[in-house]
């Protein structure tokens, strides 16, 4: 048969105890204390080659941080890397604008798809026209996303596949580069070939 522990076996040992005792008085209070308080400190850990100050948080060029951000008895929270504002003139966008351009184009979109207003970009309202008609063509020939909402942003020569590649370091690779301007170049002749044999037809048919 095996013995319960109830409350009146629980009360018959709490009255063989002393009204003095105290449980704080048994040592273990201090061992906690003593536990609590140590913290390993390394005085080299400075100069070792990966140090971090916040080992949980990466600060990019560019960003800015308040003091809480350095605060180590808080969480750590991570900010997006500051993306390179973009500046241009009207001269330039009326010289580059295309719809075959679409390294340029991106930059005049948001991640929702919409157009950057004038007063951003700082274009005069012909220039800004000419951007939304170009980006409008893009689109019907299936060059830009209508949308990246819920996506990657949209940057040109990229996938718009979730890889595990975007979580990696960037890496700047030129060939990549050279084989996307290829296509966009021949992309460009067949457009331009095409356009030329319907402007002959039509003469003929005159």
């Amino acid at each position: 048969m095996g013995s319960t522990f109830n409350s009146g076996n629980r009360s018959s040992i709490l009255d063989g105890l002393d009204e003095s005792f105290n449980t704080l008085s048994d040592g273990m209070d201090g061992k906690l204390k003593e536990a609590a308080s140590y913290f390993q400190v390394d005085p080299d850990e400075v100069d070792k080659e990966d140090y971090a100050y916040r080992a949980d948080m990466t600060f990019c060029p560019g960003n800015t941080y308040e003091l809480k951000d350095l605060d180590l008895r808080k969480p750590g929270v991570r900010k997006p890397k500051k993306r390179d504002e973009f500046e241009t003139t009207t001269e330039e966008v009326l010289r580059k604008a295309d719809f075959r351009n679409v390294r340029f184009l991106a930059n005049f979109i948001t991640e929702a798809g919409i157009l950057h207003k004038k007063s951003k970009t700082g274009i005069s309202a012909k220039a800004q026209r000419k951007i939304a008609r170009e980006i409008k063509t893009a689109r019907a020939f299936g060059l830009m996303p209508f949308t990246t909402m819920g996506t990657k942003h949209f940057v040109f020569g990229r996938s718009m596949e979730d890889l595990d590649a975007d979580y990696e370091y960037e890496i700047f690779n030129s060939m990549f580069w050279l084989d996307i301007d290829f296509k966009i170049f021949l992309f460009s002749t067949c457009c331009d070939l095409v356009e030329k044999i319907i402007v002959t037809r039509l003469r003929w048919h005159k």
